[in-house]
């Protein structure tokens, strides 16, 4: 029980960061598009798009890093937990020089010779790019107590970070738009830079303060310790690398034949799906820490519970938070961006948005195939399947030039991967065949109604904020309805309601 309501706790945190760091972020965005400009706004993100080409590897050692600290914390062992960290310290401060020096020569060479930078902005785009490495250089560093904080299960803190680096950001926007008058875009990235070295030396001390002993740097010598680190990351890497590559290899290819409108879409359509995906993925995360210790603790039975369980709950958020944007796509994007948004950009949010709904499912169980470890076949497949998007939309523009059957195929192979993942999950943890039919039965009435929802959205026709509300109450009505009386079991919704109760109405 203690558990169940640790979880709802740190739930409750990073959702109250999520609603205010989103809210911020949309209007920040714009913003920063107004105080910029169109050129200085793409020539920021492209720059620091060079730098983000040489993280891989600190993106595969940072799920890694936390999954060994939540097997040694599970092993109540703080020595071993302290070794950890400062071996993944080492690994990570070697990251830091490598994309440190790739950055300086190959990123330096791309970003003067191969990148279209107009030359009256090329001084201004060599000093971004010094302040994107060095943003880099110490977010790498903090890969380790990011890892830590929330193995921890200390969201409280994580969630109040971040809301205040949004606001911060919101802060130096509007500082900017009102007073400065000079180069704003070098301006404004020397302020992020300083903002992300600050909000990195509030973990430092935090986890200083806060752990002790198990945040105190040894130089870590263990070659044993080192090879599990890296071995499992080399592994992890290979499903970065397949994630990455099948996205960006799917735009260049949809680029090649459909032209830059194609790309747009894609990004439009990928910042909406993204903010309604990171209200669950902050639920997904308050789960992780519990799924990994779980199954370190051999407690078997209850990892198996809480995978099922934020997998369903991951699911039924994401489908409440997707309707009003599936039903009012178009409404939401002229309401958003103007009446002149690109080609596709409807049809492609809610084929992105069908593919996060298999996401949200999906996340707790890969979650689990990295609590289990021995991740080589899992990493293998998960690559292969996704890949498998590049061949497939290369014929499919070579015969029928149509990118909504690209994005169709890459959904279809996303539902592969879903499936796999549950075969994977119940094959290496031998569930019973009636705990996982029980899962199926609870999810599979919704998951046809939310896939249901896409095609007939066509068909309805919303004028207004009006309209969007009364389709959307009335389709929440029904989900809600149907997610309370057989989604949940029993004891869940009395816990639900418990917890509404004694944080909202002050009852116990």
């Amino acid at each position: 029980m203690s558990g169940n309501r640790t979880i709802a706790k740190n739930t409750i945190y990073l959702y109250c960061r999520m609603l205010l760091t989103m809210g911020i972020a949309l209007y920040t965005s714009r913003a920063v598009l107004q105080t910029l400009g169109v050129r200085d706004f793409g020539v920021y993100n492209l720059v620091g798009g060079v730098v983000v080409l040489f993280s891989f590897l600190n993106n595969a050692m940072s799920s890694s890093t936390q999954r060994f600290l939540n097997i040694g914390i599970a092993s109540k062992d703080s020595k071993r937990v302290g070794q950890i960290f400062s071996m993944s310290l080492n690994i990570h401060f070697l990251i830091a020089i490598t994309i440190l020096v790739l950055s300086e020569i190959v990123g330096l060479w791309l970003l003067n010779h191969q990148l279209n930078i107009p030359k009256e902005r090329l001084l201004a785009a060599n000093l971004v790019f010094q302040f994107s490495i060095a943003t880099t250089f110490v977010g790498v560093l903090k890969v380790p107590y990011d890892a830590i904080i929330l193995a921890r299960e200390r969201m409280s803190f994580y969630a109040v970070v971040g809301i205040i680096q949004a606001v911060a950001r919101l802060a130096i926007v509007m500082s900017i738009s009102m007073s400065i008058t000079q180069d704003r875009l070098i301006v404004y990235a020397f302020l992020m830079m300083i903002l992300d070295v600050f909000s990195s030396i509030a973990f430092f001390v935090y986890c200083k303060l806060n752990f002790g002993y198990q945040v105190h740097y040894r130089f870590e010598k263990s070659k044993e310790l080192f090879r599990s680190l890296i071995s499992f990351s080399s592994w992890s890497l290979l499903g970065q690398v397949s994630v990455v590559g099948s996205s960006q290899g799917m735009g260049m290819i949809l680029n090649v034949f459909a032209g830059v409108v194609v790309n747009a879409a894609l990004g439009i359509a990928g910042q909406v799906s993204g903010a309604v995906y990171n209200f669950i993925s902050s639920a997904q995360m308050a789960f992780n820490p519990q799924i990994v210790q779980t199954y370190a603790e051999n407690k078997h039975e209850r990892h198996v519970k809480l995978v099922l369980q934020a997998s369903r709950f991951s699911f039924f958020l994401f489908a409440i938070l997707c309707i009003p944007v599936l039903l009012g796509t178009d409404y939401i994007l002229t309401l958003w961006l103007g009446a002149n948004y690109p080609q596709y950009s409807v049809g492609f949010t809610r084929l992105i948005i069908l593919t996060s709904v298999l996401t949200s499912l999906a996340g707790p169980l890969w979650m689990s195939a990295y609590a289990v470890g021995n991740i080589k076949r899992y990493q293998f497949c998960v690559a292969a399947v996704n890949l498998a998007v590049l061949p497939i939309a290369y014929l499919v523009m070579l015969y029928k030039r149509d990118p909504f059957l690209v994005m169709g195929a890459k959904l279809l192979l996303d539902m592969l991967l879903l499936i796999f993942r549950v075969y994977y999950f119940k094959s290496r943890l031998l569930i019973k065949n009636s705990v996982l039919m029980l899962y199926v039965r609870r999810i599979l009435p919704l998951f046809v109604m939310v896939f249901a929802l896409a095609p007939l959205s066509e068909f309805i026709s919303i004028n207004g904020l009006g309209d969007l509300l009364i389709y959307s109450l009335c389709c929440e009505a029904v989900v809600c309805g149907y997610v309370f009386f057989w989604g949940l079991r029993r004891s869940e919704v009395a816990n639900i309601l418990t917890l509404v109760k004694s944080k909202i109405f002050g009852l116990t």
